[in-house]
């Protein structure tokens, strides 16, 4: 399906569904495609965030290009020039190569995989995989490997279970928060009670 102008997608059930548009896309109902879901936008944004969408795999080219998932997300080819978003209720793969500029992820507790062999971000990555497993693979600056993921990760603000989480750009450690608690009886019960907390910790051996 081709259209000359903005494209609003009510309720979709395909095999297969192809979209090219020179206008944003937009949904107000629910899209649900076994197949491949494959939409076009250059320039303009993709926005599929019903929250009962069901995709089987994904390919995007558009500008802010937002995706939900009500099951395990797969993403093929991903051009997201003004970022992308991605939210899913199950893992979250890949099988092509992602280009964006910053990148946002999250599922419920579930692992996200986006370790295409040629992904590239280069803006600010943040993620919330709660107790899932988060793995990225960033080419940005033409190197791979570990050292460049490491790289592209400095600064870069994570949501973790223990709140915001970052790498030290000098040091390569991870900074946090330290919660302090206390043990109080309620109920005749014991808890640990937080009562403060100390923002954006280092590691005291390599602070100055």
């Amino acid at each position: 399906n081709t259209n000359a102008t903005a494209t609003s997608l009510g309720n979709v059930t395909a095999g297969n569904f192809t979209l090219t548009s020179t206008g944003n896309v937009t949904q107000s109902g629910n899209l649900t495609v076994s197949g491949l879901t494959d939409v076009t936008a250059s320039g303009k944004s993709i926005t599929l965030t019903a929250i009962s969408n069901a995709f089987g795999t994904v390919n995007a080219n558009g500008a802010a290009v937002s995706i939900t998932d009500t099951t395990a997300l797969v993403l093929g080819n991903i051009t997201a020039t003004g970022g992308l978003t991605l939210n899913a209720s199950d893992v979250i793969t890949q099988t092509g190569n992602i280009t964006a500029t910053t990148l946002s992820v999250t599922t419920s507790n579930d692992n996200a995989t986006l370790t295409g062999a040629s992904n590239t971000f280069s803006g600010a990555i943040t993620a919330n995989v709660g107790t899932g497993t988060l793995a990225l693979k960033n080419t940005n600056g033409g190197q791979g490997g570990g050292d460049a993921l490491l790289a592209a990760m400095k600064g870069q603000i994570f949501e973790s279970p223990r709140g915001q989480i970052f790498i030290d750009a000098q040091t390569r450690d991870i900074v946090q928060n330290i919660y302090l608690r206390r043990v109080e009886k309620k109920d005749g019960e014991l808890y640990n009670v937080e009562f403060d907390v100390i923002k954006e910790v280092k590691d005291p051996g390599k602070t100055k």
